[in-house]
């Protein structure tokens, strides 16, 4: 994560200013990224993007998972509700260079939706498959007129992990790698997921919570003295 914001706040404003063409890491854009791929500033860019890209997954299968586990659902969700609101100016200043950019919410409110949508599939109950649909696909609406950071594809992916991974692990991986195939890297995040073993390590949720605005803040600042 912090090599994807570090290439898309610093670099991609150092692009900006020195006439780069920044390339977008979806799969219909191969073409256009091999043909830029010789220049040294784009290449390394792209790599860290790329690199960047198998955070997300992780981050929504720490959110099952605890989901799974906590004592208390509802202070969760407050956490991540209030963990979005104070990171939605560093995220806006960081990305868009300005303090209230409607365009995209930073993943914290992803995050949240896809655990109040957690919530309700789990009162809806396994026996009831069609409440469950309508339950993602509302919250995929949420998703896109929120402008959340991934769109209906973080709440997909998060509800293939619910509904699949902790049943079965391969269909769960198979599932998960078909909704984030959408960007080249994202998949490979799997590569991790699949060796978890299901046991609580060190808890530094609170460190992780931390780094996300105030590492924004940092890029911001950093950002601001290439400009000038």
């Amino acid at each position: 994560m912090l090599l994807d914001h570090f290439a898309a706040i610093i670099l991609g404003r150092y692009m900006e200013l020195h006439g780069y063409k920044k390339i977008f890491l979806y799969i219909t854009a191969w073409p256009e990224l091999l043909g830029h791929i010789n220049n040294p500033v784009t290449a390394v860019y792209v790599v860290l993007r790329l690199i960047g890209r198998i955070s997300f997954p992780i981050y929504c299968f720490l959110l099952a998972e605890g989901f799974w586990h906590t004592r208390d659902v509802r202070k969760y969700a407050l956490r991540l509700l209030v963990f979005a609101v104070i990171s939605e100016i560093p995220y806006d200043a960081a990305v868009f260079n300005t303090y209230f950019d409607f365009r995209q919410q930073n993943i914290f409110f992803d995050l949240f939706l896809g655990l109040c949508m957690l919530i309700c599939l789990k009162k809806a109950g396994n026996h009831r498959a069609s409440l469950q649909i309508y339950i993602i696909l509302i919250f995929c609406c949420i998703a896109s007129l929120c402008h959340a950071g991934y769109n209906i594809i973080g709440i997909l992916f998060i509800a293939s992990i619910y509904l699949i991974y902790d049943k079965n692990r391969i269909m769960g991986i198979l599932a998960g790698s078909t909704v984030q195939v959408y960007c080249i890297t994202a998949p490979f995040s799997f590569l991790f997921i699949q060796k978890y073993n299901g046991q609580r390590g060190l808890s530094l949720k609170y460190l992780f919570y931390i780094i996300y605005p105030v590492h924004l803040v940092i890029f911001y600042f950093i950002a601001k003295s290439i400009s000038y």
